[in-house]
């Protein structure tokens, strides 16, 4: 989350609003460094709506992408490498 993450955490406020509740994972699983390269979060927003947000550095394809699902329909976007 350090890296990269607090950067998709601002785009969930954004999208979303204020957060109630977050639930979360971290560690390093590929390389030792000070901070982590693998974190998992679980967000309620003060609106009822969850999100999660998986971040990481330790895998071989990197992606960056946006998936919302909700009782309407679906957005997916990709962000250009």
């Amino acid at each position: 989350m350090f890296d990269f993450g607090c950067h998709r955490i601002e785009v969930l406020l954004n999208l979303f609003g204020p957060i109630a509740d977050t639930r979360s994972l971290m560690g390093n699983v590929l390389f030792s460094r000070e901070v982590e390269d693998t974190a998992v979060a679980m967000f309620r927003f003060r609106s009822g709506l969850h999100a999660m947000l998986a971040v990481t550095h330790a895998v071989s394809f990197p992606a960056d992408t946006l998936d919302i699902h909700g009782s309407a329909g679906s957005i997916h976007v990709s962000v250009p490498q």
